[in-house]
């Protein structure tokens, strides 16, 4: 993790030093083992250079090829490094030393903008062509590492964060009134637009190039929802993903720096730590530090049980960070700071705290299981292909294994996970009335109906619904769930957050080659004998302890949230319900608010909790904006 940004003066004009420096004050956490900046007439390039891979000991960034025609800024690693020198150098000119950004210019240099087909790992990056005069930018397959930019007729600025583009004159703070209804409802589907008017984010796999004043952009890679492997045995399977899962991890290990984890407990996060345990143990005998949020006090989150099964086995020192001390919000001015805009994570106190203490023993890097489960999939959409293909037979046999591993009845299961998704929307819609549901005022009730009128958030809410409906066909829905833009917000979130501790975080299961393969596996890879995320479990053999391994579900967070929310931040609650109303009242229908605040308080449901949550943090937010009153 390091941080990136540059103006482009479009009329010519020569760009002024104490912008780029202001620009680089902003995200100064971001790198702080240096700085520097590269101007050339109208082009100005800055770089924040926080170390962590041994390679990025000796690199100096911005930096420019030999023949000094092209300059690079980049916040990068890229996982394919041998295979890149070898298609780069003869064996001859292999190089002793070489840092990631100097493969990125000489593949961009050899390749062109065909270089992104080459690298593999994640990566944001700018390249200034002075042959060309043209800027080309490119961000990595799942937006791991993030880019956002500004563009007008005079200038185009980009940076890391947004708050860097503020430390620039040209870029003005204004509100985009469409996202905040957006967020509140929540409609989470939007990979370019920000909460503010003309700031824009590089999506995940996209390419920019801007020359002339003209922007393009260009998406470079896509994942084959038609795409299907096909192996001789379930032990090929098996074996494939271990191979391919452990040079995630293995790669994302690379650091001069020792390297934590964040371990939950669950299957996800406890596949990378011992799969780390696993490699460092054969490579260099070296141990792994992990971080775990811990409730004493709210038995029913605690997962002490399954971390010790993962700390039992040796080769790691565990941390653990109580998570049931304070409120969801106690700090959230302080977290606000990093965070540029409102954010859905709602136990985002839990891995501050975690990566707080991470920083506090000196890891540079972590990695983590965030989103797992999305990217290997649950697979219970299968139940609906083997429904319709007649397969009954192994339909009850998966229905059964449900109910016992998951300790769910077995009509719920058949009901939401089969029954209800094969129902024509026409039954659906008889089925909600006769409830007294209307998914529009269910989901945005709390919107201010003229600000919903004002930006036509139902039509975007029915649109949203149409185009996110369930599949009936695994590998489309488990596709959608891996195009979600969601995911691409929840990592850059994460960034942030990491960023603000001077952290690089590191998502094993955000790899590209993994993504691809366990989209591309057969149906009953995912779910086999009411087991879901079968190819994980049966890979992990031997990895795991099996506690983990053939647990069948993870601990519901939500009674913590609740309780904490209620009970150290209710009297914040209360305040922004019915005292402090000014920065939302244009958005968020008052009456509906104070409703949900006085139902949460004798109930404490988790829709609820949620919805003060998503009000109370928009609130928070617009208060701190210079355009809050507008």
């Amino acid at each position: 993790m390091s941080g990136i940004l540059g103006i482009i003066l479009l009329d010519g004009s020569a760009v002024d030093r104490e912008d780029l420096e202001r620009m680089k004050e902003r995200i100064r956490h971001r790198g702080p083992d240096g700085s520097s900046c590269w101007i050339d007439g109208p082009v100005g390039l800055g770089h924040l250079m926080l170390y962590t891979t041994p390679e990025s000991l000796a690199e100096l960034l911005p930096a420019s090829n030999t023949s000094d025609d092209l300059v690079i800024t980049a916040d990068a690693r890229i996982d394919n490094r041998d295979e890149l020198i070898d298609d780069l150098f003869s064996h001859k000119e292999r190089p002793e030393k070489i840092s990631d950004s100097e493969l990125i210019l000489l593949s961009y240099e050899r390749w062109g903008e065909g270089c992104m087909d080459k690298l593999i790992g994640d990566f944001a990056f700018a390249i200034w062509d002075r042959q060309n005069n043209a800027l080309f930018c490119g961000r990595d397959h799942l937006g791991v590492k993030p880019l956002y930019y500004h563009l007008t007729d005079r200038s185009f600025i980009f940076a890391s964060e947004i708050k860097a583009l503020f430390g620039h004159p040209d870029v003005p703070r204004g509100l985009d009134e469409e996202t905040v209804g957006d967020f509140l409802v929540p409609i989470l589907d939007d990979r370019e637009r920000t909460f503010y008017e003309g700031i824009r984010r590089l999506p995940a796999a996209h390419i920019l190039t801007l020359k002339g004043g003209a922007l393009v952009k260009k998406r470079y890679w896509s994942l084959d929802p038609n795409r299907e492997i096909r192996l001789s045995s379930d032990d090929e399977y098996a074996a494939e993903f271990r191979r391919i899962f452990l040079e995630a991890v293995r790669c994302r290990l690379r650091s001069a720096f020792p390297v934590g984890v964040s371990l939950s407990g669950g299957l996800d996060s406890s596949s990378v730590a011992c799969s780390a345990r696993k490699i460092l143990a054969k490579e260099n005998g070296g141990g792994i530090h992990t971080f775990s949020a811990i409730f004493e006090a709210v038995p029913e989150c605690d997962e002490r049980e399954f971390i010790g099964a993962v700390i039992d086995q040796g080769g790691f020192e565990g941390h653990q960070v109580r998570a049931d001390t304070k409120g969801p919000l106690e700090e959230f001015g302080r977290y606000l700071e990093y965070e540029d805009e409102p954010f859905w994570i709602l136990n985002y106190f839990m891995s501050w705290d975690i990566f707080k203490v991470a920083k506090e023993k000196g890891i540079r890097v972590i990695m983590d299981g965030v989103e797992g489960d999305v990217v290997v999939s649950h697979g219970l959409t299968f139940l609906i292909e083997l429904a319709s293909a007649g397969r009954l037979i192994e339909l009850c046999r998966n229905l059964r294994g449900l109910s016992k591993n998951f300790e769910a009845p077995v009509r719920s299961i058949l009901w939401n996970h089969c029954i209800a998704p094969l129902a024509p929307d026409s039954l659906a819609q008889v089925y909600r009335r006769l409830r007294g549901r209307d998914r529009y005022r269910d989901r945005c009730g709390i919107v201010n109906p003229e600000f919903a009128d004002r930006t036509n958030l139902r039509e975007r809410f029915e649109s949203y619904l149409e185009g996110s409906r369930s599949s009936k066909d695994l590998r489309e829905d488990h596709y959608r769930s891996l195009d979600y833009a969601y995911l691409q917000q929840v990592l850059e979130v994460t960034d942030r957050q990491a960023a603000a501790f001077s952290l690089d975080c590191r998502h094993p299961f955000f790899d590209k080659r993994l993504v691809e393969f366990c989209l591309a596996l057969p149906s009953d890879q995912k779910l086999r004998r009411g087991w879901s995320r079968w190819i994980l479990r049966s890979a992990m053999s031997g990895i795991l302890p099996q506690k983990i391994q053939w647990r069948g579900g993870k601990a519901n967070l939500s009674p913590n949230f609740n309780r904490s929310l209620l009970a150290h931040d209710g009297e914040l609650l209360k305040k922004v319900a019915f005292e402090d109303m000014g920065a939302i009242e244009d958005y968020v229908d008052i009456s509906h608010l104070q409703e949900t605040y006085l139902r949460f308080a004798s109930e404490r449901s988790t829709e609820d909790s949620t919805t003060l949550w998503k009000t109370v943090t928009l609130s928070l937010w617009l208060s701190r904006q210079e355009f809050a009153k507008e």
